[in-house]
């Protein structure tokens, strides 16, 4: 079938009977759009206008109904991007679902894999500090990039990952991860990690009172869902029957 390619997004129309939108991924895809075109290897797939007519309701006749790639119809239109597509009749809006049991999107790690395989130097120096750690790329990510937000993330998987954190200071980081790990199973956790670099940058703060303190009160710190609330449990450890408080959330 012979692949299409438009900027004319007006002629195609969403199907209601597909699953609902993911609007945070179609503003993600749309900023992965402007580096990359998406559609060029993956094209949305829609019925001809004369078979969504017999089809689907919202359909008159003069529209494609988009039936495989609606967040990449979306995420093209967005950020008007000139988008591939394939007419096909055969696919069905009843494939949708076993279609989606076979995809698996791609995880930090796999992102990872390529760019290395690729001979990427920055993605090499990240993998090694990261396998030398036991860290998880999320974690690796938070450290020596500052966060794992959308536009990092984005920059990770679309091959641009800028380390900003200088490897002295990464490296020091690390240190003191491992030496809580001995202590907590969960220290290299990423939600962990993202509240102690808040810990670890704070002014006045002495690491190895935190050890004095973790020595004889590491059953008392509990693992926690969310970076706030291990801030908190960071606070009551570092400050247990001190007179030099400190306090780590704003």
């Amino acid at each position: 079938m012979r692949i299409r390619k438009t900027k004319n997004f007006d002629q195609f129309i969403l199907i209601g009977e597909n699953r609902p939108v993911d609007w945070n991924r179609v503003e993600a895809m749309s900023e992965e759009m402007k580096i990359r075109n998406l559609t060029d290897g993956y094209p949305v797939i829609v019925n001809s206008k004369e078979a969504g007519k017999k089809k689907f309701g919202e359909c008159d006749g003069s529209q494609y109904p988009v039936i495989d790639g609606q967040h990449r119809y979306l995420a093209s239109h967005l950020s008007d991007t000139t988008m591939h597509f394939i007419v096909n009749d055969n696919f069905t809006i009843d494939h949708i679902p076993a279609a989606a049991a076979f995809q698996k999107s791609w995880k930090l790690g796999d992102y990872l894999h390529h760019y290395c395989e690729r001979g990427a130097s920055e993605y090499k120096a990240f993998a090694g500090y990261m396998d030398r750690n036991g860290f998880s790329p999320a974690t690796t990510l938070v450290v020596l990039c500052g966060d794992r937000n959308r536009h990092t993330s984005t920059s990770f998987k679309s091959g641009n990952l800028k380390i900003v954190k200088t490897w002295s200071a990464a490296n020091k980081f690390a240190d003191c991860v491992n030496e809580m790990h001995q202590y907590l199973p969960f220290a290299k956790h990423s939600r962990f990690v993202e509240a102690f670099i808040e810990v670890f940058n704070t002014d006045n703060y002495k690491h190895s009172k935190l050890m004095g303190k973790l020595d004889y009160l590491s059953s008392k710190f509990r693992r926690c869902a969310d970076t706030n609330s291990y801030l908190e449990e960071f606070e009551k450890l570092y400050n247990y029957n001190s007179h030099d408080k400190i306090y780590f959330r704003n």
